[in-house]
Protein backbone atom coordinates (compact mmCIF):
# COMPACT_ATOMS: atom_id res chain seq x y z
CA UNK A 1 0.00 0.00 0.00
CA UNK A 2 1.36 3.44 -0.97
CA UNK A 3 -0.32 6.65 0.15
CA UNK A 4 -3.36 4.61 1.18
CA UNK A 5 -3.71 2.98 -2.24
CA UNK A 6 -3.49 -0.75 -2.76
CA UNK A 7 -0.92 -1.52 -5.43
CA UNK A 8 -1.86 -3.97 -8.14
CA UNK A 9 -1.07 -4.08 -11.85
CA UNK A 10 -2.01 -0.79 -13.46
CA UNK A 11 -2.43 1.01 -10.17
CA UNK A 12 1.15 0.18 -9.23
CA UNK A 13 2.45 1.47 -12.56
CA UNK A 14 0.59 4.76 -12.33
CA UNK A 15 1.34 5.37 -8.64
CA UNK A 16 5.06 4.70 -9.02
CA UNK A 17 5.35 6.78 -12.20
CA UNK A 18 3.30 9.68 -10.81
CA UNK A 19 5.49 9.85 -7.70
CA UNK A 20 8.29 11.00 -9.99
CA UNK A 21 6.29 13.94 -11.38
CA UNK A 22 7.21 16.48 -8.65
CA UNK A 23 10.92 15.63 -8.57
CA UNK A 24 11.08 15.88 -12.37
CA UNK A 25 8.81 18.95 -12.42
CA UNK A 26 6.34 17.21 -14.70
CA UNK A 27 3.07 19.12 -14.70
CA UNK A 28 2.00 18.87 -18.33
CA UNK A 29 -0.47 16.04 -19.07
CA UNK A 30 1.42 14.98 -22.21
CA UNK A 31 4.65 14.70 -20.20
CA UNK A 32 2.81 12.73 -17.54
CA UNK A 33 1.46 10.38 -20.22
CA UNK A 34 4.94 9.83 -21.64
CA UNK A 35 6.38 9.21 -18.16
CA UNK A 36 3.73 6.60 -17.34
CA UNK A 37 4.07 5.07 -20.80
CA UNK A 38 7.81 4.64 -20.30
CA UNK A 39 7.15 2.97 -16.93
CA UNK A 40 4.78 0.27 -18.20
CA UNK A 41 6.39 -3.16 -18.05
CA UNK A 42 6.43 -4.79 -21.49
CA UNK A 43 4.12 -7.58 -20.34
CA UNK A 44 1.33 -4.99 -19.82
CA UNK A 45 1.74 -3.04 -23.07
CA UNK A 46 -0.65 -5.28 -25.01
CA UNK A 47 -3.37 -4.54 -22.45
CA UNK A 48 -3.38 -0.85 -23.43
CA UNK A 49 -2.13 -1.05 -27.01
CA UNK A 50 -5.27 0.65 -28.35
CA UNK A 51 -4.57 3.72 -26.21
CA UNK A 52 -0.85 3.79 -27.02
CA UNK A 53 -1.64 3.80 -30.75
CA UNK A 54 -3.79 6.95 -30.49
CA UNK A 55 -2.31 10.33 -31.48
CA UNK A 56 -0.67 12.13 -28.56
CA UNK A 57 -3.00 14.48 -26.68
CA UNK A 58 -3.35 15.88 -23.17
CA UNK A 59 -6.38 13.65 -22.51
CA UNK A 60 -4.36 10.48 -23.05
CA UNK A 61 -2.74 10.57 -19.59
CA UNK A 62 -6.08 10.35 -17.80
CA UNK A 63 -7.35 7.69 -20.21
CA UNK A 64 -4.16 5.62 -19.93
CA UNK A 65 -4.17 5.85 -16.12
CA UNK A 66 -7.84 4.87 -15.88
CA UNK A 67 -7.55 1.99 -18.32
CA UNK A 68 -4.35 0.60 -16.81
CA UNK A 69 -6.03 0.38 -13.44
CA UNK A 70 -9.24 -1.04 -14.89
CA UNK A 71 -7.76 -3.56 -17.32
CA UNK A 72 -4.89 -4.84 -15.23
CA UNK A 73 -7.00 -5.17 -12.11
CA UNK A 74 -9.44 -7.34 -14.07
CA UNK A 75 -6.70 -9.42 -15.72
CA UNK A 76 -5.11 -10.25 -12.36
CA UNK A 77 -8.33 -11.46 -10.71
Amino acid sequence: MVNGEELNGGNAVTVVASQRFPENRIIDKQQQYLQVLSSIPSRYVTEVRDIIMKPLSAALYDELKEQLIKRLSISQE
